[in-house]
């Protein structure tokens, strides 16, 4: 492998150096942190040479791995890690260009998106994802699919609030989990409940009309009193 691309001893340091900077200030400096992410795993600047070979950035120093890296020094889960990367190459790399960087949004709803943006609704995406939830998000793009612009066309989503005692609030947890575990695509908690209320509403008129029936069979075996 030709060396003439990969970064110098000093370069990687300064990249190295510059990951730690941001990684120490992630709410402020979380899209900054994802580029430099991408920098180290997947880009150009991603290998190094040492002694004389072109090899992995993170293996320069001292690391076995990546994902050792970015969790040891980093101390960054994996899968955050990855997230943030992925991010920055669907919205920085991809669609560089497309898109004014006055528009960027925290970074839980810039992957949220990263799965339906396209090059000519980037914009639009991200104007009206301003106003709306991060779990609305995922909703939706998990429903609309890839590359599709249709996402905001389903319904409103309003807050609901109730008042519950700590045992009370088990219960509606045990039920919330179970639905999530038979429903895996559902995340939102009003989807969930939602489901969960459906089935219970589906049972209670069931029993009701097996009440009617057996009510209706008892009535028609009454005997008929006869003309005084």
């Amino acid at each position: 492998m030709s060396t003439k691309k990969a970064l110098s001893t000093i370069e990687a340091n300064h990249l190295r150096e510059a990951a730690k900077a941001a990684s120490r200030g992630l709410g402020a400096n979380e899209w900054r942190l994802a580029e430099l992410l991408y920098k180290t795993s997947w880009s150009r600047a991603a290998r190094a040479t040492q002694r004389g070979e072109v090899v992995p950035v993170w293996a320069t120093w001292g690391w076995d791995s990546w994902r050792q890296y970015v969790e040891t020094e980093l101390h960054l889960t994996y899968g955050q890690a990855n997230r943030m990367r992925n991010t920055f190459f669907r919205f920085g790399v991809e669609l560089k260009g497309k898109w004014n960087l006055s528009s960027l949004l925290p970074m839980g709803k810039m992957s949220a998106l990263s799965t339906v943006v396209r090059p000519g609704n980037v914009e639009e995406m991200l104007k009206k994802a301003a106003s709306v939830s991060t779990s609305e998000i995922r909703e939706r793009a998990a429903a609309s699919g890839r590359g599709s612009g249709d996402m905001w066309k389903g319904q409103t989503l309003y807050t609901f609030a109730a008042r519950t005692t700590r045992a009370e609030q088990r219960v509606i947890d045990a039920a919330l989990d179970a639905a999530r575990e038979a429903n895996p695509n559902l995340r939102r908690k009003g989807a969930l409940l939602a489901v969960i209320l459906k089935g219970f509403v589906a049972e209670a008129q069931e029993q009701t009309q097996t009440k009617k029936v057996r009510t209706d069979r008892q009535v028609t075996k009454l005997p008929s009193r006869r003309a005084a």
